[in-house]
C-alpha cells in the first residue's frame, strides 16, 4: 500500500473461492458426464473439490441415492431434496475451503462403504498420480478411495501433467477420468479417460 505495507491473504483463501470461478464451463461439462455414470441406489462419497460441487447440483433432482461427503457446500447444495440420503463426515471446519478434516473425517468415512468415489485434483501425471496441494484434505481423500469400489476422477485438461503436494491416488488406483477434453495421444497415456458414447 501507499506508504505501508500489509500482509497478502492467505493462498489458501484465494485459492478456495478462485476455483469456483475458475473453468466454470469445463466442469459443467465434466459434471455433466460424471452425473451419467451414477445409478439408482448408488453410495457415494464426494471429496470437497469445486468440481464435485458442480457434479451435485447435477445429481440434486435425482431420487434414492446416499452421498456422504466433507463439503459443507455439497451439503447445502443437496439438503432441498429430501429423497437424497446426505451423510455428513463431521470433523474440523476449515473455513477457506468449506471442508471438514481431521480425525473425525477419516474415521466417519471409516465406517462406511461407497460404490463410487467422486474427486478432483490439483494435478495428475503419469508418474506422481492424483495429487492435491491441500494436505489437509489427502487423508480424506485417501480413506474414501480406499473405501469404495470405484474412484472417479475428475479434472479439467489444464490439470494433466501438473504435481501438487501431496498425492492421493496413484494412477493404477483410478478406475475412470472424467475430462472435457481429450486427445488420442492423451487417452494412450490415460488410458482411464471415459468418452462417453454419443
Amino acid at each position: 500500500t501507499h506508504g505501508g505495507a500489509m500482509s497478502p491473504p492467505a493462498s489458501d483463501s484465494i485459492t478456495c473461492f478462485s476455483r469456483i470461478q475458475s473453468q466454470i464451463k469445463e466442469k459443467r461439462k465434466i459434471a455433466s458426464i460424471a452425473a451419467g455414470l451414477v445409478r439408482q441406489h448408488d453410495r457415494i462419497f464426494m471429496d470437497a473439490s469445486s468440481t464435485s460441487l458442480f457434479l451435485a447440483r447435477e445429481l440434486v433432482h435425482r431420487n434414492n441415492l446416499t452421498i456422504i461427503t466433507d463439503s459443507v457446500r455439497i451439503i447445502l447444495e443437496l439438503a432441498s431434496n429430501s429423497s437424497i440420503h446426505v451423510i455428513c463426515t463431521g470433523g474440523v471446519l476449515r473455513s477457506s475451503s468449506f471442508s471438514l478434516i481431521g480425525p473425525t473425517a477419516v474415521d466417519c468415512v471409516e465406517k462406511f462403504h461407497a460404490d463410487i468415489f467422486f474427486c478432483s485434483c490439483t494435478g495428475l501425471s503419469s508418474e506422481a498420480g492424483a495429487t492435491e496441494s491441500d494436505e489437509f484434505e489427502v487423508e480424506v481423500k485417501k480413506t474414501m478411495a480406499s473405501r469404495a469400489d470405484r474412484r472417479v476422477l475428475m479434472l479439467d485438461h489444464t490439470k494433466f501433467g501438473k504435481v501438487g503436494l501431496s498425492r492421493f491416488l496413484s494412477l493404477d488406483q483410478i478406475d475412470m477420468i472424467v475430462t472435457d477434453s481429450w486427445s488420442d495421444q492423451l487417452r494412450r497415456q490415460y488410458p482411464q479417460i471415459h468418452v462417453p458414447a454419443g
